[in-house]
């Protein structure tokens, strides 16, 4: 039986976070998030990878819009930028949870 998606789970990739692939002919690639004895692995037929690169790319467009959003209402509000920069790091939140989504 084939389907569509094999394992369901939620992993935080951070900057830094080391990556790398292994291009499996012309058909597959799998990527390595992590370190091989510690890290999460995925795969993507070519079809399915150019679909995720293409949401990808629109939640890439929507994050930078939303920061340069931030950007203008901080330079509007000083105090708003004062309290950000001294404020804690938000615990993550779970796929679907955030404050929007971006579908194809």
């Amino acid at each position: 039986m084939n389907t569509v998606l094999t394992v369901d789970s939620w992993v935080a990739i951070r900057e830094g976070c080391p990556m790398s692939c292994d291009i499996l002919g012309s058909g597959e690639v799998h990527f390595l998030y992590g370190i091989p004895t510690d890290g999460f692995e995925f795969s993507f037929e070519a079809e399915a990878l150019r679909e995720f690169l293409e949401l990808g790319s629109k939640a890439l467009a929507d994050m930078d819009a939303r920061y340069a959003e931030e950007e203008a209402h901080e330079a509007a509000e000083p105090d708003v930028a004062a309290q950000r920069g001294s404020a804690q790091p938000a615990e993550l939140s779970q796929p679907g949870q955030g404050t929007g989504k971006v579908a194809r």
